[in-house]
Order: structure tokens, then C-alpha cells, then sequence
């Protein structure tokens, strides 16, 4: 016990100060992303291309396409791109004659082939606003109205959305818990509108810039070997100084991103984790490595405070873990399907992301690449 003891007391202590690191950078970053904003006098609704880069979306995409009749814009096109569709996802496509469907053609060597099937969509493209969105997003009626509105009357030149997020399984919802950690560490409001920082998050189900602002920055030729491209896309045009801005809007779209639950889970974040990481700036791996410790550090003592009779370790340690679980409790609001409760489980989230993020890492190292959709990927890892 004498040995023991010290080392207990270094651990508390660690725990404590990885809660007023995390904390204090949660108030610095001035909390969740900021909401949407239109002007009441805005008449202005140039053409809007809409691009969705599509492979074995059969049983999704109809609900998507449905979705798009029914926007209430004046002038917009769709245009789906598919990317050799194995199943019928070029039949529920052609069902909707008022929208372009074309093929990707051959995928060039070293292409993402969703990045490729955004950037052959945007060459054929003739509105003045591009939207790139996926083909499991299901878009508000008026969404493209007030996303417009919002871009224009603000003068940004790019803009990504963070959107509802359907979540009906175990599984799906503990994926969430990792996301508002990584929404955290990302910087929030304050990091996506810094453009001193190259710091972004981006979300590519809802992805909105002017044609100008996009041609500019080569757009996603510029990111063509990145498996994360929406946030590659982020990192691009706050490199070139553009006017961007990141929002979280729920009422614009929806959508469930692993309706099939730990088995998409699985494989969508083995395809991501690692490929991501190479984005991330030392502030922000800094601070979600300290989040993840207070977040796995708290109920580990609570539990060796018990076990060591040592309450005053005990008050620490359901100090840090109840003011983490207010926290994502917080972030949780503008998200989904994330009912409260799941906030005080948040251990099982974060195990399941570390072990995902190890999967991640031994692909690469054993160049077995990225898996997604039948496509095998080796990916930059790089800014």
C-alpha cells in the first residue's frame, strides 16, 4: 500500500488537472458551433447546383432524391454522379427525370472515389452555388433557401453545416459521444472562424461555396488523395484565406449515417480515424488527448478511490466525471437522436473509439489501406 499510494495520489492529481485543462479550453473555444443566421430582407437565390457522389446507395438514395423535389428554391439543379454502382442505385436514379445523371468514368490513379465523383459533379456543374451533400442526407424543405440566405447575406464565400444526426441503435448513439470530443477539441465556433488558425472541422453531408471561392482553390482536385475531404477542403480554403464558416443547423437535413450499426460503424471509422489524425493540429491533439483522459481517467478513480478507501479521491473523481457528462450533455442539444442519459456511458464510446483508432492505424501500417464501399484506398497522410 505504501508503494501504491503515491502513485494513486500522482494519478488523482493528473485527473484532476486534465479537468481544468479540458474545461478551461472548453471556455476558451467559447462553446458549440454557432447557428444560422439569415436576413429577413435577403431576395437574392442564384442557381444552386446540388452534387452527390453516389456508389451502392440503393436502398438510401430514393428518400434523399425525394427530399430534393420538394425544395422550396426558385433555381436549382441535381446532379448524381455514380461511381460504378454494383446494386440498383442507377435505377432509383433514373426514376427522377429532372435530374443529371452521369458517370465518374475511370477513377485516376490515387483518387478518393468519392472526391473524384464531387469533382467530375462540379466540372459539369452551371449554377453559381455549389451544394455537395450524400446520398443518405434527407434535406428540409426549405433548407437550401435559408443555407443561401445565410451564405450570401453574411458574405462567406464557403460554409459546411452540421446537421441532424438519426441515431437508432446502441451503437450509433455512443458514436456520438466521440464526435462531441472531437466538435470539442476541434475549437468550436472560435477555431473555424479564426482565420489566423488553420484549425477546421467540416462535415462533407452538407458542404455549400461559391463557384468562384471553390475553381480557386482547385476544389477537390485540391484534396484528391484525402479520405477526409470535407475537413482537408476546410483546412484548404482557410489556407487561402477564404471566407468560411462552420454551423450547426439540425432542422436543415438529416441523415443516418450507419443505419447497419457497429458494422458500419466499424469499417467507417477504420476507414477514418488514422487518415484524420494527419489533419489534426498539435493544439487540438493536444486537447482531445486530455479530454480523452479526464474522460477515461475520472471513473477509474472513482472506482481505485473505493477499492484504496480514499474519499477524498472519491470527490475528485465524481467531480470530473459529472462535469464532463454537463458538458457533452451541452453539445448534445444541436446533434440528434442522443437521448441524455446515454452521457453517463460515455466510457463505453470513448474504449470503442480508441480500439476503432488502433484498427485504423494498424491498416495503414500494414498497407492494407482504406476500406469503403468494395474500394480499397491508400490515402495522404498529410495537411
Amino acid at each position: 500500500m505504501v508503494a501504491v499510494d503515491p502513485l494513486f495520489t500522482v494519478f488523482g492529481i493528473s485527473v484532476f488537472a486534465s479537468m481544468i485543462g479540458g474545461f478551461s479550453y472548453i471556455l476558451w473555444i467559447r462553446g458549440p458551433f454557432e447557428s444560422l443566421k439569415v436576413s429577413n430582407e435577403w431576395n437574392h437565390y442564384p442557381k444552386v447546383s446540388i452534387i452527390i457522389p453516389v456508389r451502392n446507395e440503393e436502398n438510401r438514395l430514393e428518400a434523399t432524391l425525394d427530399s430534393l423535389q420538394r425544395l422550396e428554391y426558385p433555381n436549382f439543379e441535381v446532379i448524381i454522379v455514380d461511381g460504378s454502382s454494383e446494386d440498383g442505385t442507377r435505377g432509383v436514379a433514373e426514376r427522377y427525370g429532372k435530374f443529371t445523371l452521369i458517370d465518374e468514368g475511370d477513377l485516376p490513379p490515387g483518387w478518393i472515389g468519392k472526391v473524384w465523383g464531387c469533382w467530375v459533379g462540379a466540372q459539369r456543374s452551371t449554377g453559381e452555388i455549389l451544394l455537395f451533400t450524400d446520398a443518405d442526407v434527407k434535406h428540409n424543405e426549405k433548407s437550401l433557401k435559408l443555407i443561401v440566405n445565410h451564405l450570401l447575406s453574411n458574405n462567406l464565400e464557403a460554409l459546411t453545416v452540421l446537421t441532424h444526426q438519426e441515431a437508432n441503435s446502441f451503437w450509433e448513439r455512443m458514436m456520438f459521444v466521440v464526435l462531441f470530443l472531437i466538435f470539442i477539441a476541434s475549437g468550436g465556433s472560435r477555431e473555424s472562424k479564426n482565420k489566423k488558425s488553420k484549425s477546421s472541422i467540416a462535415n462533407g453531408q452538407y458542404f455549400l461555396l461559391t463557384r468562384d471561392c471553390y475553381f480557386s482553390i482547385d476544389g477537390h482536385k485540391s484534396v484528391y488523395n484525402n479520405i477526409v475531404e470535407d475537413i482537408a477542403l476546410a483546412y484548404e480554403l482557410k489556407a487561402k484565406k477564404k471566407n468560411f464558416e462552420v454551423i450547426a443547423e439540425p432542422g436543415i437535413a438529416s441523415t443516418r449515417m450507419y443505419p447497419k450499426g457497429l458494422r458500419d460503424i466499424w469499417e467507417g471509422w477504420s476507414k477514418n480515424l488514422y487518415y484524420g489524425s494527419s489533419l489534426v493540429m498539435p493544439l487540438q491533439r493536444w486537447a482531445l488527448s486530455i479530454i480523452i483522459f479526464w474522460g477515461l481517467g475520472a471513473p477509474l478513480l472513482i472506482l481505485m478511490s473505493f477499492i484504496l478507501n480514499r474519499p477524498e479521491m472519491i470527490v475528485v473523481g465524481l467531480l470530473a466525471y459529472l462535469l464532463l457528462i454537463v458538458v457533452l450533455m451541452q453539445f448534445s442539444k444541436k446533434a440528434g437522436d442522443y437521448p441524455w442519459y446515454y452521457s453517463f456511458i460515455y466510457v463505453v464510446g470513448i474504449l470503442f473509439f480508441l480500439i476503432t483508432f488502433l484498427n485504423s492505424y494498424q491498416r495503414h501500417k500494414t498497407k492494407k489501406g482504406a476500406k469503403w464501399r468494395g474500394r480499397i484506398y491508400h490515402p495522404t497522410l498529410s495537411r
